[in-house]
């Protein structure tokens, strides 16, 4: 093994946890990555002004917290490696990427880059995922890359994919069926930033009363929680309704003890707490 390839290995299994500089839990950071293999080729050839390349509101891979990209930005731009990993196995999991085309194949350093943070967010973070109430009304970062006069390029990709998944839960009560479903990345133009995709499409099964929707950011695994009340008989109808609100599956549809009862505040015995207790009708 040669005495360089021995020196990347212990650089790279270097890197761990790092805490957060106020004593909030430590989160996992980073790991630099052999940016020879990674960084995207380019001819080199210069540009009249600078472009950004947004990656687009689309697709299964983007970072959730857009506070835990700047938070990875500054870190970034204080140290040497050109290629980065962060905040691995987790929903904003990504890599930030630093490349001076002037430089041949010299790798220069984010800390050498002018304006490093500053570009990174304004132009990489904030210039192309923002404002789209419709289509990305939680504000999800997609990723994109900067191309400065000056020879810098700046690229952030998204690297968890995040899987459209939903549980639904029927139960039967007196002259009504109580329905409960849980989802997470179902696409923000058919289900609403509020859940109004999904009430429209169960309306239209019949009848629909007790509409209760609300994001549930402390749950460990699903992002949204919504109850309702319908006539008997819909079941079949209410699958339908979830995948025409942008749901990958029906959602199962029955009471399963492996989805909703397994986690803290939800079933019969420990129903879901809204902060809101008015029902929307």
């Amino acid at each position: 093994m040669s005495p360089i390839f021995l020196l990347h290995c212990l650089i790279a299994t270097a890197y761990g946890l790092a805490t957060r500089a106020d004593g909030r839990e430590s989160v996992p950071v980073a790991r630099p990555i052999d940016a020879r293999t990674t960084i995207s080729r380019n001819s080199g050839r210069s540009v009249v002004q600078d472009e950004t390349v947004c990656h687009g509101i689309t697709g299964d891979y983007w970072v959730m917290s857009r506070d835990t990209i700047i938070e990875n930005v500054r870190l970034f731009c204080e140290q040497d490696d050109p290629v980065m990993r962060y905040n691995e196995d987790t929903v904003n999991e990504l890599v930030l990427e630093v490349k001076n085309w002037n430089a041949g194949t010299d790798m220069q350093s984010p800390k050498d880059a002018p304006d490093c943070i500053d570009r990174f967010q304004d132009a990489v973070i904030d210039g192309c995922d923002g404002n789209d109430m419709l289509n990305n009304p939680y504000n999800y970062k997609f990723g994109a890359t900067l191309r400065t006069t000056d020879g810098w390029q700046f690229k952030m990709t998204p690297w968890s994919k995040q899987i459209n998944e939903v549980t639904c839960d029927i139960s039967y009560k007196v002259g009504y069926n109580w329905i409960e479903v849980r989802g997470k990345n179902l696409p923000s133009a058919l289900m609403g930033a509020n859940g109004e995709g999904l009430r429209k499409e169960l309306s239209g099964c019949g009848g629909l009363t007790g509409w209760k929707f609300e994001q549930t950011p402390g749950d460990r695994y699903y992002q949204w929680y919504a109850v309702g009340a319908l006539p008997f008989g819909k079941k079949s109808c209410v699958g339908r309704a979830i995948q025409s609100a942008g749901g990958s599956s029906n959602g199962g549809c029955k009471r399963d003890t492996n989805s909703i009862d397994d986690w803290p505040g939800y079933g019969d015995s420990g129903r879901h707490v809204f902060k809101h207790p008015t029902p929307l009708a």
